[in-house]
């Protein structure tokens, strides 16, 4: 609890101060990303280079959630949680992965869409109710 002298920062300040620190780690983990995708192969890279590649994409993927996490936030939008958006930056690096085995298909792309829809609609009931 904050005095009268000191009040508690507005939501919108919370989330100004995390804009630019994410949008920074963004900038930098795409970079990353970029330089992953044109100058190496994953033959050269190896199981941990692939390991450390699929890392980095997670981590851009969770870092733009996170983002939008903050934008709704700044809005005043009713926020959804931790966990769920975490589930969301998973989406690309499952179908990344899947797609680098050559194993992704019609189907799998179905299923994930179907799974991501089953657990927005179940996060949002739960959150309501």
């Amino acid at each position: 609890m904050q005095s009268k002298n000191h009040p508690e920062p507005s939501v919108h300040q919370a989330g100004q101060k995390l804009l630019q620190p994410l949008s920074v780690l963004a900038l930098a983990l795409a970079i990353i990303t970029l330089l992953f995708l044109t100058m190496t192969t994953p033959d050269r890279l190896g199981p941990g280079g692939v390991t450390v590649f699929f890392v980095v994409v997670y981590g851009l993927s969770m870092t733009i959630t996170e983002l939008i996490h903050s934008w709704q936030k700044q809005r005043g939008e009713r926020l959804r949680g931790f966990w769920l958006r975490a589930y969301y930056a998973a989406i690309p690096v499952l179908i990344l992965g899947l797609s680098s085995l050559r194993q992704l298909t019609f189907v799998d792309v179905i299923v994930i869409i179907m799974l991501t829809l089953v657990v927005s609609v179940y996060h949002k009931r739960r959150a309501a109710g």
